[in-house]
């Protein structure tokens, strides 16, 4: 050892090069956490919004209620190759875009007619196929069903 150096100014030196070195394990590993989160959720959202953007709708028909207070909008909803396609309905807000969503009220996977009957009913002709949704009453609309 150095004469210059006493044995307790070797011993703080070393102990600040520890403190050194286990705050730049710290940092470095709350860095490398923060980096894996984030990676994480942009792998995740990125997922996500692929998935829902594989799915598109091709509006039919959309016709306002009388007392112009709702649209229904009549659409066919395309998912890809694996899920086929879909026959939907959605009541919307009168002028509101239609949400790249499913269908709110009715989803078949047969095609239908669908009308106003009055100002609070929709009637829905449906024929023979399978039913994913279909509700009676929607936002004060009552839906009604003839089978074709």
């Amino acid at each position: 050892m150095d004469e210059d150096w006493s044995s307790d100014d070797y011993e703080e030196v070393k102990q600040a090069k520890r403190r050194t070195i286990r705050s730049a394990l710290i940092i470095s590993s709350i860095i490398f956490l923060c980096t894996f989160i984030l990676g994480g959720y942009l792998i995740y959202s990125k997922i996500f919004n692929v998935a829902v953007g594989v799915c598109g709708n091709k509006i039919i028909e959309v016709k306002t209620q009388p007392n112009n207070e709702f649209d229904f909008v009549h659409f066919k909803r395309d998912c890809g190759a694996t899920t086929g396609y879909s026959y939907q309905l959605s009541i919307l807000d009168h002028g509101s875009e239609l949400p790249n969503k499913g269908g709110n009220v009715f989803i078949s996977e047969q095609d239908f007619d669908v009308e106003w009957k009055d100002d609070r009913t929709i009637l829905l002709s449906i024929v023979s196929g399978e039913i994913y949704k279909k509700k009676k009453m929607y936002r004060g609309v009552k839906i009604e069903y003839k089978d074709s």
